[in-house]
């Protein structure tokens, strides 16, 4: 889910079934992704979880002047919106 304000905006993924060494965020231009890959097995069987989500991001609304403490917990740094970033 995406919100406006004018503030700038907020994403909300649901990305309970994940942990976070198991979610990568990327932002590419000015679209921002969410990958991830959750496996499971027991007695029972396995489970295999995918997930893929992409939004595109005005890009006035875009802000990377964070530090890094925001960056590992927003996903965001001090470089360019037109650059390729990548976090796990």
């Amino acid at each position: 889910m995406i919100s406006l304000s004018d503030e700038g905006f907020s994403v909300t993924w649901d990305v309970s079934s994940y942990k976070p060494d198991e979610l990568k965020l990327r932002l590419d231009g000015d679209v921002l992704s969410i990958e991830g890959e959750h496996k499971e097995e027991n007695e029972q069987g396995s489970v295999h979880l995918r997930l893929q989500r992409s939004i595109r991001i005005p890009v006035d609304q875009i802000d990377l002047s964070s530090d890094d403490e925001n960056k590992r917990k927003e996903g965001f740094g001090s470089e360019s919106a037109t650059s390729n970033r990548q976090w796990t």
